[in-house]
């Protein structure tokens, strides 16, 4: 599982169990806009969570010091972005 794909399933599996969003298919999504940017944020957020969690795994196993956590949050960014990208040019089309 990808990056990205992780995000995903854990910003939906979050929001299914607090009753925020219902469980429903991809297509079937008609989330209101409020939802849809807490979704974002939540999403970019998880993303540099678990770069920053993954960084500094890397600096005590390797002794990397700083660049481990500054590249995992950087990459958490980046995949949380490409979510924000991704749901906006969906949300552009509709």
């Amino acid at each position: 599982m990808s990056g990205a794909g992780l995000v995903i399933f854990c910003t939906s599996r979050v929001a299914a169990a607090r009753g925020a969003v219902p469980a429903m298919a991809k297509d079937q999504d008609d989330r209101s806009d409020s939802a849809n940017l807490a979704m974002v944020g939540l999403q970019v957020a998880v993303g540099v969570a678990l770069g920053f969690v993954v960084g500094s795994w890397l600096d005590r196993k390797f002794g990397w010091a700083p660049k481990g956590v500054v590249i995992g949050s950087l990459v958490g960014l980046a995949g949380g972005l490409y979510l924000l990208i991704k749901d906006a040019i969906r949300i552009n089309k509709q």
